[in-house]
């Protein structure tokens, strides 16, 4: 490619990338990239540290100088095992019936509306504990890398999309609140946010052959949603008339990597991830048919949703690159970290959680060995949770995770190109956690029949009302753990 037409293609990556970290927008969390890192993958988990295809565009751009061009198509399955085991419901703390004609007394002698409002436990739409998200999802990857100026500049794409459905969002409450939906608990970092498409483009310059410096961004979509809604009849909602209004607008997030080799065979790496997320926001306004004909104001709320959030993170790490030797073609070695900000994290109702949650620091290592063309690698990581102990009203459910991953890659020459294949397999898990809860803790667990309640009609105590009556699927506490196999192969074109 001439110097003409390479610098149509890296100007404007250059200048997108820069416009991304100078004024970054809220985007399409990363999720599964980094929980997957980016698959098919050689360092699924080490990959900030040690270079291995264009999985380097999202983990760390700075490492694409030293990944050879290619392009690549490849798929990956990815198989969620996920338990939940609730602890049984002890006698009393059903919410019963009389609860619908409970009221709270005022200091006037008068009564109001009872601040929370639960469903009687016999007449909740689900039963507790009844949805699973345990399944399967197929990936599509694609990839390619290209270098400009004797290999000093690379650009390159990567796209990893669900088969089945292009995004997923399922939100959900981690609350008393759920029992009028699933009346279940979720896995807070698991579920929908491995069900989300990623676009990233990077570029990475090596001004001497010592140092190369990456930036790359995330294109992704937020979305706006504006109801309107006519009401003829109050009493019959059904006949309602509605028109809505469906904005999704680009937005893109960045990063930044560097990788230094300050004396042959060490390498050192550091990058950083901007804080990222997806929010979809509903407005909704109703209008209502007085008696006297007109069409009067109804209500009009708003919902805003979070999908996707991930932290700012942090990474570093150092490595070794061994000399050949024998049929040994070479060997690399890396250990790294990864500093995560989950003290900011936002849930999928937008909301922060009251119990605040830990910033966190992760390992992995990894390394490969080249034998006669052939690559195989191995990595492991170990990821401690910052959800803190769900001993009150919350139950985001979360534990340590660990994981490990092989890879193999070859190549054969075929024509005027290399022909190459890769397959990799993944298994990771969270360990088992137990929950209980505790009406001594900070945010205790709510009375949702409060004990002062009484019926509306004698003013006496309400029947039932005495100890704690709760709808909080979590409540007494759970015992959680999961398991996740992914595994998946690529044929790339070298060139």
């Amino acid at each position: 490619m001439g110097r003409l037409s390479a610098s149509v293609l890296v100007v404007p990556a250059l200048a997108g990338v820069l416009a991304s970290l100078v004024h970054p927008h809220p985007a399409q969390g990363a999720s599964f990239l980094e929980f997957a890192g980016a698959p098919p993958s050689a360092h699924p988990f080490a990959g900030r540290v040690l270079p291995g295809g264009p999985d380097a565009a999202y983990l760390n751009p700075a490492l694409l100088p030293e990944v050879p061009k290619q392009f690549s198509l490849g798929l990956f399955y990815l198989w969620q095992h996920l338990d939940v085991a609730l602890d049984a419901r002890p006698p009393g703390a059903d919410v019963p019936a009389t609860i619908y004609d409970a009221r709270l007394p005022d200091p006037d002698g008068g009564t109001r509306r009872l601040t929370d409002r639960p469903i009687p436990t016999d007449r909740l739409p689900r039963a507790r504990g009844s949805e699973n998200a345990s399944g399967g999802r197929l990936y599509l990857h694609l990839g390619a890398v290209m270098k400009f100026w004797k290999d000093r500049v690379a650009l390159a794409f990567l796209g990893a999309l669900p088969a089945s459905q292009f995004q997923a969002q399922r939100p959900f409450y981690v609350d008393e609140r759920e029992q009028a939906f699933s009346n279940s608990l979720h896995f807070e970092r698991l579920e929908d946010r491995l069900e989300a498409n990623a676009f990233v483009l990077s570029l990475a310059v090596r001004p001497i052959p010592q140092v190369s410096l990456g930036a790359g961004v995330r294109i992704a979509t937020g979305s706006t949603v504006r109801n309107e809604i006519y009401v003829p009849d109050s009493g019959n909602q059904g006949t309602s008339l509605s028109d809505s209004e469906i904005v999704v607008r680009t937005r893109v997030t960045g990063h930044v990597g560097v990788s230094a080799r300050p004396w042959k065979g060490l390498r050192a790496a550091a990058t950083v991830h901007l804080e990222e997320s997806s929010r979809s926001t509903t407005k909704t306004r109703t209008r209502f048919w007085n008696e006297d004909g007109t069409a009067a104001e109804g209500n009009t709320s708003q919902t805003s949703r979070v999908f996707d959030w991930e932290p700012l993170r942090v990474g570093f790490g150092v490595g070794w690159d061994g000399d050949p030797s024998g049929p040994v073609d070479g060997w690399r070695i890396a250990l790294g970290g990864l500093w995560q900000q989950w003290s900011r994290y936002q849930d999928r109702q937008g909301e922060r959680p009251a119990d605040r949650w830990r910033d966190t620091v992760s390992v992995s290592g990894g390394g490969e060995v080249t034998v006669k063309g052939h690559r195989l690698s191995a990595n492991l990581t170990w990821d401690p949770t910052p959800v803190p102990d769900q001993q009150g009203r919350s139950n985001y459910v979360d534990s340590d995770r660990i994981g490990g991953s092989l890879a193999w890659e070859a190549s054969w020459p075929v024509g005027r190109v290399r022909l190459g294949a890769q397959v990799g397999l993944e298994v990771q898990g969270l360990l088992s956690r137990r929950t209980a809860k505790d009406p001594e803790a900070p945010h205790p667990v709510r009375d949702e029949f409060p004990d002062e309640a009484v019926d509306a009609a004698t003013g006496q105590p309400a029947a039932g009302a005495q100890g704690l009556q709760t709808n909080n699927p979590g409540w007494p506490g759970w015992r959680s753990s999961a398991w996740m196999v992914g595994g998946g192969a690529a044929v790339k074109v070298f060139f």
